[in-house]
């Protein structure tokens, strides 16, 4: 039998993905790496980026490379972060702390799930004691450091509850964590159906739990009798109902901390988002884990760019609702 690889062998993210299939629970894994139904929405995340060609310009001086840029006033190394992942304790004991740890020390931008498995104040301590501690480097040996903020990049993903009092306290949480842009996920009023998940009755194993909401149902419970119902135990209080006039209300209510919708993938929607006066849009199908047969993430991103240029074109100066 062949010795078990280290993480640090790993050249690249696919072999990284081998390690986690040798190490992880199998449904653990598949509901990492698991999409909606006939997951044909996840290949097409894949074979986007296979049908893309880089045109190489030669002759550029590269002795320096600075990746940094900054994002709705966030200094950031480079344009590389870290987006929502929910329940990162099933995959290694230290969780979402690790994760965050890992993007302070590089000045990556990280983005806190709602459904995570440690506490927001938990990871966002971590992240704040790495982030004092670090030169957070980036290649070519230019950095973002502490001097620049006061904390480390970081947003906070969140779902949007019936009781928009929940949803304020947990956002205030976050907020004062040091969280400095709110993350809607705007794309999930209800669970897709992952099929993995349900064939493996899929639960959060017995000593982990959804560390930053309770639902008042146990996750750990599963019935044989309604796979998915057993899943939608999860996302309990959900506004199915949430709606363009309900971000305007978000906007106002945090103002001046941003809001970035995340699972925008139209044109039309993207005018609608600049329309209500959000920070940004977050081109994503939810990795395809929730409309089956959607586009691909990459295929969307030229249509939502349009629709943003459009409507900043036609509305110069225009005040928003």
């Amino acid at each position: 039998m062949a010795p078990r690889r280290g993480l640090e062998e790993a050249l690249n993210l696919w072999e990284l993905r081998d390690i986690a299939h040798t190490t992880l629970e199998a449904g653990d894994r598949d509901y990492y790496e698991g999409g909606a139904e006939d997951e044909v929405t996840l290949q097409r995340n894949r074979h986007a980026f296979a049908q893309v060609t880089l045109w190489p310009r030669v002759l550029r001086d590269v002795q320096r490379v600075d990746l940094r840029t900054n994002v709705l006033g966030i200094a950031l190394a480079s344009p590389v972060g870290i987006a929502p992942v929910a329940m990162q304790k099933l995959a290694h004991e230290d969780g979402e702390c690790a994760t965050a740890v890992a993007c302070a020390r590089r000045g990556s931008l990280f983005c806190l799930s709602q459904q995570s498995t440690t506490s927001v104040e938990e990871t966002c301590a971590a992240a704040a004691k790495a982030w004092a501690t670090s030169s957070a480097a980036a290649p070519g040996g230019t950095s973002v450091s502490p001097a620049s903020s006061s904390t480390s990049p970081k947003w906070f993903q969140l779902y949007i509850f019936k009781d928009r009092k929940k949803t304020f306290a947990l956002a205030e949480r976050a907020i004062r964590g040091g969280c400095r842009a709110l993350v809607i996920t705007v794309d999930a009023p209800v669970l897709g159906r992952r099929e993995r998940d349900q064939r493996n009755r899929f639960t959060l194993r017995k000593g982990l739990a959804l560390a930053n909401v309770g639902h008042g149902s146990n996750p750990n419970v599963s019935s044989p009798s309604s796979h998915q119902g057993d899943l939608q135990k999860r996302i309990g209080g959900r506004d199915a109902g949430l709606d363009w006039e309900a971000i305007t209300e978000l906007r106002d209510h945090f103002t001046p901390i941003p809001i970035v919708l995340k699972g925008v993938v139209t044109y039309d929607d993207a005018q609608r988002a600049a329309h209500s006066g959000v920070g940004g849009v977050w081109v994503s199908n939810h990795g395809g884990r929730q409309l089956d047969y959607g586009p691909a993430t990459l295929a969307a991103l030229p249509e939502v760019v349009a629709g943003l240029e459009d409507y900043a074109q036609r509305h110069k100066g225009v005040p928003r609702s």
